[in-house]
């Protein structure tokens, strides 16, 4: 019987240890045979780094026993932290323990937690004067601060310990994916910070949420994707999955919209509980599009859209709806730019009565901008009275050709330009921001860049047509038949001459 106890003992600790994800560090303290009692220690317990609330821990004696040279506990009874209610619901302590296994050590810790009566101690790093035996130590209050989240596990305590908390919160990364439509095979990229797209494009999206660990304390788990979008971004409500691995479980989630700042919409994409779909480290995948719509902020500024994610974090009191976690937001931006080009003479003076056609390479074939998105990409007047200036707005990275449609009156028309708008956009950052825009055909023509304003900007120069030379009215006219009809009378005149000298 000795032997099995200090065996189940053995066992019971490693389980208990192990199945809740932490790290004991033992210390040089020996424990002293006899009395559990006896002596008190200390349990200094490390945060998780990835947490950052504010715990205070309760130590919940759970059994208690006497204290073998070896460190094994014998004669196990019911500790000061069950209820009396729980020790008759639970049954004998010694039979109960032998129920405790690796693998269901985390779903009875749970069972335990619902028969706590008063902690033996609390401590928000360390928890002192705990008498031998095994303890369900957990966040005794809501912890403060996001991201954050309550943990409970059963630790042996028969000498000064040191436990670093494994449990870990949840996460989530936002991605965009890039798209050049001008390449000879278009091809998404990977999933990046940032993209830039026409007004009027489908933009995919990417939201990653990883669980954390510790799941198996929950009896529920409720996860909620919150989504802010800025007015130029507008979701199609059709086109939304969310999967764990290759099943999806969007039946699970309710999607759902509201007011936020200066024109967003926040898109809340709500699980009352997902619990029995996920485990430890589990990737939630939510996908969808936006398309990039008239409201488009262009140039630096962007479209950010951000996101964070609210869990649950009390596995007492979880699957209610409104989750107690929260992790900071994860932001990604898409970036449009406008041309905008100056009519003017070679003195530099602008010229009025020009139309111009800007078209784009799409898919190998030269396509109208006008024909982009809802026809916001038309060329506008505007700039001055003169009607000399032409703005295209929306456009992504790409190549353009710009056709002169109406020539002003006594000027040449200019031939085609052809011209390729390059940007550049940090893909990997948490604060994505526009570097670097051009816009040039390789040779003599380029634009000139404000980055701020997204803009590239261009003189368009007509040169004046060929003067010909003027013959004046119609009585000098005349003068210059007669003279004509004279001169060749004359010469008739002299060839009948020289004809009748010969004969």
């Amino acid at each position: 019987m000795k032997k099995f106890k200090k065996a189940l003992a053995l066992i019971l600790a490693t389980a208990m240890v192990m199945s809740m994800g932490l790290t004991a560090f033992a210390s040089d303290q020996t424990p002293t045979e006899g009395d559990a009692a006896a002596t008190t220690y200390t349990v200094t317990i490390n945060p998780n780094s990835e947490d950052k609330g504010t715990h205070t821990y309760g130590a919940y004696q759970i059994f208690k026993g006497s204290l073998g040279a070896n460190g094994e506990l014998g004669n196990i009874e019911w500790g000061s932290g069950i209820t009396e209610a729980g020790k008759t619901a639970l049954g004998k302590a010694s039979d109960y323990a032998k129920t405790i296994t690796t693998a269901n050590a985390a779903e009875k810790a749970a069972e335990l937690a619902t028969y706590l009566a008063a902690p033996e101690a609390t401590g928000s790093s360390e928890i002192a004067g705990l008498e031998g035996g095994y303890y369900l130590i957990q966040d005794t209050t809501d912890p403060t601060g996001n991201p954050s989240s309550r943990t409970k596990f059963i630790l042996k305590v028969l000498k000064d310990e040191t436990v670093t908390v494994k449990s870990s919160v949840p996460s989530v990364e936002k991605k965009v994916q890039d798209i050049n439509d001008s390449d000879e095979t278009p091809t998404l990229t990977n999933l990046q910070d940032s993209a830039d797209y026409d007004i009027g494009d489908t933009v995919p999206y990417t939201i990653t949420g990883t669980i954390g660990s510790g799941i198996a304390n929950y009896d529920k788990y409720s996860f909620k994707f919150v989504d802010s979008m800025t007015k130029g971004l507008t979701l199609d409500e059709s086109s939304w999955d969310i999967k764990v691995g290759d099943e999806s479980i969007k039946d699970l989630f309710e999607l759902t919209s509201a007011k936020g700042e200066d024109g967003a919409t926040v898109w809340t994409w709500a699980a009352k509980d997902i619990k029995a779909k996920i485990s430890d480290g589990s990737k939630v995948v939510l996908t969808y599009n936006c398309t990039l719509n008239k409201d488009a902020v262009v140039g630096k500024a962007g479209n950010p859209n951000t996101v964070h994610l609210e869990f649950d974090n009390n596995p007492n009191k979880c699957g209610e709806g409104t989750p107690g976690g929260k992790t900071p937001d994860d932001t990604n931006i898409v970036f449009t730019y406008k041309t905008v080009f100056n009519k003017v003479d070679k003195d530099k003076n602008p010229l009025t009565g020009a139309d111009f056609k800007l078209e784009k390479k799409v898919n190998g074939e030269w396509v109208d901008v006008t024909t982009l998105g809802d026809g916001t990409n038309k060329p506008a007047k505007t700039g001055d009275t003169t009607g000399s200036t032409f703005t295209f707005t929306g456009l992504d990275d790409g190549q353009y050709k710009l056709t002169e449609t109406t020539t002003p009156g006594g000027y040449n028309t200019i031939d085609p330009i052809e011209f390729t708008i390059t940007a550049e956009h940090d893909v990997k950052s948490d604060n994505p921001a526009l570097t670097a825009l051009t816009g040039t055909d390789g040779k003599e023509f380029t634009m000139t860049a404000d980055v701020n304003a997204g803009s590239l900007s261009a003189d368009i120069i007509n040169e004046k047509g060929s003067t010909l030379p003027s013959t004046g009215g119609i009585g000098t006219t005349m003068f210059y038949i007669i003279g004509a009809i004279m001169v060749i009378g004359a010469g008739v005149v002299l060839i009948s001459r020289r004809r009748m000298n010969v004969q």
